[in-house]
């Protein structure tokens, strides 16, 4: 293993598997939920431009992203893909944007609990993380989100 990849699975380690180890399913949906509480009051704040847009697209396009090696866990097949399909379009209005971030965000809650009934230590890749188990990639989106959202100006 490359120094690289090693840094990047130690961050993964330190930032997302350690911390998430110890939380439960409801604990996850608490947070997941909390965040885009406080992500959507952001949005409803903010301007509708160019830029915010961008952003959220991008925040949308890494949950979904992440959603489907979720799904992985619970019988799909893998892809290996990067988040750039999942984004919606460019010209998609700032209205549709937020709606779509909280509809985005309904289907991880979703997938929470259907992740409860899990009992597996599979972990599926992240492109430069490596593996993670279902919590490290839940809070990885809720982090994820939830730092991104902070470059959302009003």
């Amino acid at each position: 293993m490359d120094f690289k990849t090693w840094l990047y699975q130690a961050v993964a380690w330190l930032a997302f598997e350690r911390p998430a180890q110890w939380r439960s399913y409801g604990d996850m949906d608490f947070l997941l939920r909390g965040s885009s509480q406080t992500i959507s009051q952001r949005l409803d704040n903010a301007a509708d431009s160019e830029v915010n847009r961008k952003k959220l697209r991008h925040i949308i396009g890494i949950e979904r992203w992440g959603q489907q090696r979720l799904r992985v866990l619970l019988g799909d097949n893998f892809q290996a893909d990067e988040h750039y399909s999942y984004k919606p379009a460019e010209n998609t209005s700032w209205q549709d944007l937020k709606e779509t971030f909280i509809q985005t965000r309904q289907a991880s809650l979703e997938l929470v609990n259907q992740l409860r009934e899990l009992n597996s230590n599979v972990k599926v890749p992240h492109n430069q993380l490596g593996p993670l188990s279902a919590k490290g990639w839940l809070r990885y989106l809720n982090l994820h989100a939830t730092i991104e959202s902070r470059g959302i100006n009003a």
